[in-house]
């Protein structure tokens, strides 16, 4: 399947943030699945590719040795590019990736529509610990005002991330901005590392 510019390049960004998250925060591999979390009828981490595709309904995707996405599915009537990850040695599921792909009217819908995120996944997952904070750029300072650190995450500077653990999963929600395209995802992971 040939894919599109837009595809491609939500595709490249997805595996970007994943190998930033794995290098920064997620501890070594194990081969059991995580106890206590399934995700879309039933896939869980530690599962084989032809395992997770056996499930997934969805249908426009694209397929390469260590991962699998699917482009415009419906989520929660939302449109989404989900993206499922496979450790490169031992070829099981090792984390999943879903972007949010409707387009906002400017950087306050953004950050309103991360907030509403931030409380169903609160409420989803309320028993594990729950973190939010915000990441700065190499070499910006810290701004306090609200409406500051909303232009800088308008700039590119400030990326918003929330994060669950707990119930055999690490969620970690994130809203960036790189030349005036927001990228809004949620990550998940084996609560510990897989």
């Amino acid at each position: 399947m040939k894919m599109s510019n837009k595809s491609l390049r939500n595709a490249l960004c997805l595996t970007m943030a994943v190998l930033l998250l794995t290098m920064l925060s997620v501890p070594a591999l194990s081969l059991e699945k995580a106890p206590g979390f399934s995700f879309r009828g039933g896939i869980e981490f530690g599962m084989t590719m032809d395992e997770v595709k056996n499930l997934e309904t969805g249908g426009n995707s694209y397929t390469g040795e260590d991962y699998v996405f699917y482009f415009d599915q419906e989520q929660s009537g939302r449109t989404i590019t989900l993206g499922y990850h496979f450790n490169e040695s031992t070829k099981l599921l090792e984390n999943i990736s879903v972007s949010l792909e409707d387009k906002l009217d400017g950087v306050d819908e953004y950050v309103t529509d991360f907030d509403s995120i931030d409380q169903s996944l609160s409420g989803a997952f309320e028993n594990g610990g729950f973190e939010k904070y915000l990441s700065w750029s190499s070499g910006m300072e810290e701004e306090q005002n609200a409406d500051e650190y909303k232009d800088a995450l308008a700039r590119g500077d400030v990326t918003l991330i929330s994060s669950w653990s707990g119930d055999g999963v690490e969620i970690y929600h994130l809203l960036s901005c790189y030349d005036n395209s927001y990228s809004h995802m949620i990550m998940y992971y084996p609560e510990g590392g897989i």
